[in-house]
């Protein structure tokens, strides 16, 4: 946008013209800034946007909670001694993966109670479980596949209308699971996914990725970090809902094509975190399933497969009509 006023220099500032354009100006500025239509490179623009933000961040600062420090005791951190040398604990990108043993319980607890942190937890059911809840309606579909998929559209949903006033972070579970060891705020991150059990170890070709180019959810065989368990992730409500819209707008895109992606929402969380890198990885000790051999330096088990017959549970759900979410543990 361009504005250009013409005025005599000698006699400018006692003239009502050049007060009516200046107000002009002021107005029009005014208005394509509340409008976002300004060029935001312009170095006016953004010197003026940093003068706003940096005002509201004052204020702001005024807000915050005093720092209160408490005296904790605990071992002195070894430097030239690694809390585990038989598994990766860093991701190439400076993400940590969680292990046991490499985290301190209670100087994590009481860095999050400083902050005051609530946690939310979902979970796709269709019964109830005992525990006071607030049950969220959700459509019912056919095939258990749709619910595993369209999961993803009500979670990013439910964070714009709900659950970004109530929740610092959102915890995104499979319902055939039990909680069989302590899981804690070790897991929470900007955003985060979960190892699959089955592919730990395995190479970046022989993990089941989406392989057909014509799916949103195609990676190439070239390309890939680790397979990522569709059980278990979650972050803050803001990244939370970036990961599950791209993935519902992914899997539309797919629908209109008539594609369905080779593990539904798996593949498409998958593609997510391949190019948007989770900021913290669980190890297989926060997803398994003991149809697999327990490996050695597997040292706990915290969230675990509900042993069933999967087979038999779909046919018969296929015959009832009614779906809820599936495991995705067997190949």
């Amino acid at each position: 946008m361009t504005v250009e006023i013409y005025l005599d220099k000698k006699n400018c500032w006692k003239t009502k013209p050049f007060i009516l354009c200046v107000l002009l100006l002021c107005s029009i500025f005014w208005h394509t800034l509340r409008h976002n239509r300004l060029d935001t490179n312009a170095p006016l623009f953004c010197n003026f946007q940093r003068s706003i933000i940096g005002i509201n961040n004052a204020s702001h600062l005024g807000l915050l909670k005093g720092v209160t420090l408490h005296r904790m005791l605990y071992d002195t951190p070894n430097i030239m001694r690694p809390l585990r040398i038989d598994v990766l604990t860093m991701t190439p990108w400076f993400a940590p993966i969680v292990w046991n043993g490499t985290y301190n319980s209670d100087i994590l607890n009481a860095q999050f109670h400083q902050k005051d942190v609530h946690v939310g937890l979902t979970v796709f059911a269709i019964r109830n479980d005992g525990r006071k809840l607030i049950v969220l309606e959700v459509p019912s579909y056919t095939r258990w596949q749709d619910v595993s998929m369209r999961r993803m559209e009500m979670i990013r949903d439910q964070s714009r209308q709900r659950f970004i006033r109530e929740v610092d972070y959102l915890v995104c579970v499979d319902v055939d699971m039990r909680f069989s060891d302590e899981v804690g705020v070790e897991i929470l991150s900007g955003i985060f996914g979960t190892l699959h059990p089955g592919f730990y170890s395995a190479s970046r070709e022989q993990f089941t990725y989406e392989r057909r180019p014509q799916s949103t959810a195609y990676i190439p065989t070239d390309e890939g970090d680790f397979y990522y368990a569709g059980g278990f992730f979650g972050g803050t409500v803001e990244e939370v809902y970036r990961l599950t819209n791209f993935c519902h707008n992914a899997m539309m895109v797919d629908k209109e094509k008539q594609i369905e992606a080779i593990w539904h929402d798996e593949s498409y969380l998958n593609k997510y975190f391949l190019y948007e890198k989770p900021t913290k990885i669980l190890s297989p000790e926060y997803l398994w399933d003991n149809n697999f051999q327990t490996p050695g330096f597997l040292k706990r088990k915290r969230f675990v497969a509900v042993p069933k017959n999967h087979n038999a549970i779909r046919y018969r759900r296929e015959l009832m009509g009614v779906s809820v979410a599936s495991g995705k543990f067997h190949r």
